[in-house]
């Protein structure tokens, strides 16, 4: 999932251009389909990992503010709530793990089932920008919480001997 229509509400706002607003609405009605058919997986935070998701979010929270429709408003918070309700939430380090399928992708099979985790830093930085935009939206204090676990973590593991972020990080 690579949808990012966040950019074609940003155009219309910025040149009042009706049309950029009425294709990001169009992504918007796949995104709300797809998610009231019941399309997304069972825990669609963590199976390929959260940057599709976490574009979801992005763009909905760029529809509810250009828009103040109801409609992208309660999208977002039910993007919000399937992500404070996975349970691929480690509280304990401050991150959102990869499911069994990606995890044993990245390093090999019967991994994950042996307690490997793996997550990507590029989409933790999708991830953190999802957080943020939807905080400054909802001022949801878990959200804000959860940006400081996954900014610690970061600080923990991502920052080593280079100064620098690693592609994955694997427990």
């Amino acid at each position: 999932d690579h949808c990012y229509g966040e950019g074609l509400v940003a155009w219309s706002s910025t040149f009042g251009n009706a049309a950029h607003l009425t294709a990001a609405t169009n992504i918007m009605v796949n995104i709300e389909d797809w998610y009231n058919v019941g399309g997304h997986l069972a825990d669609p935070v963590s199976y390929y990992g959260p940057r599709g998701i976490a574009r979801h979010l992005i763009i909905s929270c760029a529809m509810a503010a250009a828009t103040g429709l109801a409609r992208w408003s309660n999208q977002r918070d039910e993007i919000i709530g399937l992500f404070l309700n996975s349970p691929d939430w480690d509280a304990s380090r401050g991150m959102y793990w990869c499911s069994e399928f990606t995890t044993n992708g990245k390093t090999f099979s019967g991994t994950y089932a042996q307690g490997f985790r793996v997550q990507n830093s590029f989409m933790i930085g999708i991830l953190v920008e999802a957080f943020w935009r939807a905080y400054q939206a909802t001022h949801n204090t878990t959200l804000r919480q959860r940006l400081i676990q996954i900014a610690n973590f970061v600080s923990a593991y991502g920052v080593g001997t280079f100064e620098y972020a690693a592609g994955w990080f694997t427990f």
